[in-house]
């Protein structure tokens, strides 16, 4: 059996070049591959993009830059789809719901490739749509055979802290300092409520977001007796369902505070060691795909991958 390409990113996003770079590699096709998304959140947002993506297509050092600068990390499936990468898209929820199913399309507006939109339904024949199959259920279902499967899993299915308590802050002027203070229509008080709290520390003036009193527990975030479980079933389904992937990606979504800080290593080591009892893997470095793209490996955080013992 030929070994299955593995890697693991930091970021949901990056998974954008990881898709890319397999195609580039021959590991996936063109088109037409079925994404298994294995998640605590869809991920279906659509990005308004300042360039167009049409003329990126394939083209990874390009690819690398519209990455970072265009697309934010709920915004990737949605732009793979409309490269016409996937023409199926099944999103594996963590917890029980009801099976669904419904025709989609991408298209953007002027077909222009900047503003994308996703629709209910078939494509416009009159648009650049590009069509897919979109489902979502739990793992108590049953998963439709497909020639080629990609499988991208995100940590915070395990356990998700949902960047609830993740403190950011950024320094302004102060000007801005005292706009936000003095105006009580200030766009982001108007948007984020007491999510955005202005201080001033010294001479220095920031803007402190998700910054509480009191850090109340994200109840999606479970015990480790909880995770091994899920683990578990995560395993029987793909074993069930005779899930045989051409490629797989791991994101690990800890420093956008989605995966808990102190439980992301945890998961990944027994993911890994989960996915090794089942599959011949292959890991490979993301910074191969850095240093293919034209860009130093230092560009990216550091992505020591855990292997089963």
């Amino acid at each position: 059996m030929t070994p299955i390409p593995a890697f693991v990113v930091e970021e949901h996003h990056e998974a954008l070049l990881v898709w890319n770079y397999a195609l580039i590699h021959g590991w996936i096709p063109e088109s037409g591959n079925t994404l298994l998304h294995i998640d605590e959140h869809a991920d279906m947002g659509c990005p308004h993009l300042t360039i167009s993506i049409r003329p990126l297509l394939r083209d990874l050092p390009q690819l690398w830059n519209f990455t970072y600068r265009e697309i934010s990390i709920y915004e990737f499936i949605v732009t793979a789809i409309y490269q016409g990468i996937f023409n199926r898209v099944c999103w594996l929820q963590p917890r029980p719901c009801s099976r669904q199913e419904q025709q989609v399309s991408v298209s953007s507006y002027q077909s222009r490739g900047k503003a994308l939109r996703l629709t209910s339904g078939f494509c416009d024949p009159d648009s650049d749509g590009v069509a897919a199959r979109y489902e979502v259920q739990d793992i108590h279902y049953e998963f439709a055979p497909s020639d080629s499967v990609v499988l991208d899993i995100d940590l915070d299915y395990f356990s998700c802290d949902q960047a609830e308590n993740q403190v950011e802050r950024l320094e302004v002027g102060e000007t801005e300092y005292r706009s936000f203070q003095d105006n009580h229509y200030h766009f982001l008080r108007i948007n984020q409520g007491n999510r955005v709290q202005a201080r001033r520390e010294g001479s220095r003036y920031f803007l402190y977001l998700k910054s509480y009193q009191d850090k109340a527990p994200c109840p999606l975030k479970v015990s480790e007796q909880v995770i091994l479980a899920r683990l578990e079933l995560f395993r029987r389904y793909l074993e069930r369902n005779k899930v045989t992937p051409r490629l797989i990606n791991i994101a690990r979504s800890r420093i956008s505070g989605y995966t808990p800080q102190d439980q992301w290593q945890f998961i990944e080591e027994n993911l890994i060691r989960c996915l090794s009892n089942i599959f011949d893997l292959d890991v490979q470095s993301f910074e191969s795909i850095a240093v293919a793209a034209g860009s130093s490996p230092s560009s990216v955080s550091s992505v020591r991958t855990a292997r089963a013992s």
